[in-house]
């Protein structure tokens, strides 16, 4: 076996992640494409969080693999795999237990610091430590009327918090050109350090079947397996139960289109807060028949679910680059959405899908009727083509050049 070349830098990627829960959350599928694609020349490790205490213990050093690689992880804090919030915010568990892991001396062989939420960074705006930082939404949204960030009821406070921790920052990378645009507007100081970074998809997973879109039969089957009828349009929606995905739009838009064909069913992927609510939103419709909520799914069942579906749905109030997006695209599916994040990059109306100019159910509704019934010539390759730019190699290398680059520099110190 060829020995793995010493690691050029040492990387502490610090956020409430864990790799090997199937959490919905798009920062934690960002966290695990680094760490799985991760080149051999640099070592990255986890300070992030667990979803099973009894597997992956809370500070003790875990070894595990994503694909062929060898990740390392020291979970500080336990999480709800369903995505549920606890009553007392991650953001405030993960900080003090970051703090203590700081205390112990555990941060010092670490050349290079990302970050995926500003709050953690006051713990080392002080320290010589050459640090980056991942921002996944624009926090304008703060102001939405849907948002459900924490921020929202000090949106003043976030915003002197932010300005006082980007500038002591090497690298600000974001998923939204538009906060780029802000924060460069914002703070000339930020210029040359404001970067914009799109997601991408593990197209190891999320790729199209050609033999399951051509052959009927293996279709039916796979639907079977699924739980799902043969003979059905199937819409699908994967995330959050929450404010900012807006499903409860999403089933006054199915209510709508289930009114003008009877073959429709919608498959809902994902929990949250509103699971509940949505549950009797449902069952007040009339529904139950034709909506089905399928919980928290492994990204391989998801992908093999969207393979099977007609259309993805997504009626989100904001989004950055949403990767359940590019997986969908990828697997060869038309996407009906809201204009939320950077959807237009991937979803091009007429040729694989439709993004809607207004939130309402009736734009959301007849947007959905007018994709399935063309989905045929829309599904497969204007799908994935349309999205193949978006894999690791193309994406990630940016980042870990950077990463090469300041841990270089930083042995020169």
């Amino acid at each position: 076996m060829m020995q793995k070349p010493k690691s050029e830098g040492r990387v502490a990627i610090l956020y409430w992640a864990d790799p090997w829960a199937d959490l919905p959350s798009g920062i934690d599928s960002f966290i695990k494409g680094m760490l799985k694609y991760a080149p051999d020349d640099l070592e990255y490790t986890l300070f992030g969080a667990t979803a099973d205490p009894f597997q992956r213990p809370v500070n003790r050093h875990f070894v595990g693999r994503l694909g062929e690689q060898e990740v390392h992880c020291v979970p500080i804090i336990s999480i709800q795999e369903s995505g549920v919030r606890a009553r007392l915010p991650n953001t405030i568990k993960y900080v003090a237990a970051l703090s203590r892991q700081i205390i112990a001396g555990n941060m010092r062989s670490f050349d290079v610091l990302d970050f995926h939420r500003v709050e953690p960074i006051l713990l080392f705006s002080s320290r010589n430590k050459t640090k980056n930082v991942v921002i996944h939404q624009d926090m304008s949204n703060l102001a939405n009327e849907h948002s459900d960030i924490g921020w929202r009821l000090a949106p003043g406070v976030y915003a002197a918090l932010e300005r006082h921790l980007l500038r002591r920052l090497d690298k600000i990378y974001c998923v939204r050109q538009s906060a780029v645009d802000r924060y460069s507007t914002a703070d000339p100081a930020l210029a040359g350090k404001v970067e914009f970074t799109p997601t991408w998809v593990d197209t190891d997973i999320f790729s199209l079947d050609h033999l399951l879109q051509k052959d009927s039969e293996r279709r039916a089957l796979a639907r079977s397996r699924l739980g799902i009828e043969a003979n059905r349009k199937i819409v699908v929606s994967v995330g959050r139960l929450d404010k900012q995905k807006d499903p409860a739009l999403l089933i006054q838009a199915f209510k709508r289109l289930s009114l003008q064909r009877d073959d429709v069913q919608l498959i809902m992927v994902g929990d949250g807060v509103l699971r509940k609510s949505l549950v009797e939103q449902v069952t007040n419709l009339g529904l139950e028949a034709s909506v089905k909520f399928m919980g928290v799914k492994s990204a391989e069942d998801i992908a093999m679910l969207l393979r099977c579906s007609d259309l993805f749905a997504m009626s989100s109030a904001y989004e950055g680059m949403p990767i359940a997006v590019l997986e969908a695209l990828s697997c060869g599916v038309p996407v009906v959405s809201t204009d939320v994040g950077e959807v237009k990059r991937v979803v091009k109306n007429g040729i694989n899908g439709q993004v809607i100019n207004s939130r309402s159910a009736e734009n959301l509704s007849a947007a959905m009727g007018a994709v399935l019934q063309v989905s045929s010539s829309m599904s497969g390759l204007p799908c994935a083509d349309a999205v193949a730019q978006f894999n690791p190699a193309n994406v990630l290398e940016n980042l870990y050049e950077n990463h090469r680059r300041q841990a270089f520099l930083s042995t020169k110190i």
